[in-house]
This record gives C-alpha cells, structure tokens and sequence, in this order.
C-alpha cells in the first residue's frame, strides 16, 4: 500500500471513529457541530473522510466531551476517558521524559494540559510544514515559467 492510500485509509479510519462518537454519546450532529463551533456539513465531512479536521477541533472535542484522544488517532483504547483518569499538571514529570509510545499514549489520556501542547505543537508544524511546501510549490512554478520563457 503506497503513502497516498495509507494516509487515505487513516482519514476515512478516523472519520468512523468520530462517527462512532457521534453514536455513544446519542447526540445529533448539529449539537455536536454547535457545541464544537463548526458547521453540519463539516461534521459530515469528517465522519464520511472527506476532510482531516486541525488540532482545535480534537481539543474541543476531548475537553467537551471527555473523547479519548488515543481512540480518535489511533483506534486504540477506550472511546471515553474515565474522570478518575486524570491527573493534573503537577504529576506531570517531564524529566523522567516522553522515551515511549506507551508513556506518550498514558499522557495523552490523562492530563489535558498535555494533550493541548501536542495538539498545539502539531498544528503548528503542520502549519509550518504547509507553508514550506506552498513556497517550494511557488518557487518551482516560478523556475519553470523562468525557464518556457526562456526557450521560446
């Protein structure tokens, strides 16, 4: 399967997950569009993976509606965290580090403060990564125009 068809696969893969959701907490998707700030059919575009929603909208989600982040991404664990999950920014011990999948996942489902800076840090370098790419999508346009003017 080529990089296109996987990063396909986990748009749709997510969309169900959202839809999945959607159905658990037996709320219409206008509620849910309205409470999240966003639009219907953009709610129905996420869950048919027409669209890959940002960052603000996994935060939104997790905090309004206590989704695991951890299902959402990646399927794995429970839809819900529990409340008795979890922990506060205190117990949050970032000189023992982040060296494993499974720590970064624990993290991920209990403290919100951290599931806020890596959604944060991740829209950011999306961000940043788009930018990028548009100015090498520009300057190469630029040198091939440079270049048909040119040779005619």
């Amino acid at each position: 399967m080529g990089n296109q068809e996987m990063i396909r696969k986990g748009v749709v893969d997510l969309g169900q997950r959202l839809r999945d959701v959607r159905i658990a907490l037996r709320v219409p998707k206008q509620e849910i569009a309205a409470a999240l700030e966003i639009e219907p059919g953009y709610l129905a575009d996420l869950e048919s993976g027409k669209v890959i929603p940002g960052a603000d909208f996994f935060i939104k989600l997790a905090d309004k509606y206590n989704v695991n982040p951890n299902y959402l991404l990646l399927g794995s664990g429970e839809i819900f965290l529990g409340s008795d999950s979890e922990i506060t920014d205190e117990d949050i011990d970032l000189e023992m580090g982040i060296d494993t999948i499974p720590r970064l996942l624990w993290l991920m489902e209990r403290s919100r403060f951290f599931r806020s800076m890596v959604f944060a840090s991740a829209n950011k370098t999306l961000f940043e990564e788009s930018v990028i790419i548009k100015q090498a999508i520009k300057s190469r346009k630029f040198k091939k125009e440079t270049k048909n003017e040119q040779t005619n």
